[in-house]
């Protein structure tokens, strides 16, 4: 068993390695970033890019358990809290409207500002912002997103379609 601490690209070359290794050798996927949270972490899909062709090379070969820590985010640049969003808002717009309307009511600024609730010390007006909500309200984005995307993802294992609109972008 392997136990791989990691983001979105390196999460997949490890996952691929793993695939190789022994034939199989299963790993832990600890996510230590919003897009290896709730994208790469989860997926079945170990890929790499090669000889000028995205994910030329890969297995189907999930990690046995996926664990998003959202208290490792909190050394993760504005710019990169960002970039994690963006992904979650993809995934609400195109597949999930309830997960569209609690980032709606959340606020994207707040969720950058607090790196996702985890550095509330950044906050010096809250507006009468209900801390333990909004803190609740994280953990749901993130579980949501996370679902939604293995619920997409694990419903086309073998890629029989390309059906696939929260893959837009990438």
């Amino acid at each position: 068993l392997s136990c791989l601490f990691s983001q979105g690209v390196i999460a997949d070359i490890a996952g691929f390695a793993c695939a190789l290794f022994h034939r199989n050798t299963p790993y832990v996927m600890l996510a230590t970033s919003i897009v290896a949270g709730i994208d790469a972490g989860p997926s079945p899909r170990t890929c790499c890019d090669g000889q000028g062709y995205k994910n030329a090379f890969g297995a189907i070969h999930p990690p046995v358990v996926t664990l998003t820590d959202r208290t490792l985010w909190t050394t993760m640049s504005g710019g990169m809290i960002r970039h994690g969003i963006a992904e979650i808002v993809k995934m609400a717009v195109v597949e999930n409207k309830p997960l569209f309307e609690l980032l709606e009511k959340v606020g994207p600024g707040y969720l950058v500002k607090t790196k996702f609730g985890t550095d509330i010390s950044s906050l010096k007006d809250t507006d009468g912002l209900d801390l333990d909500e909004f803190d609740a309200d994280c953990e749901r984005i993130v579980g949501i997103a996370m679902e939604s995307y293995v619920r997409a993802e694990y419903g086309n294992l073998w890629e029989t379609h390309q059906c696939r609109p929260h893959a837009y972008g990438h």
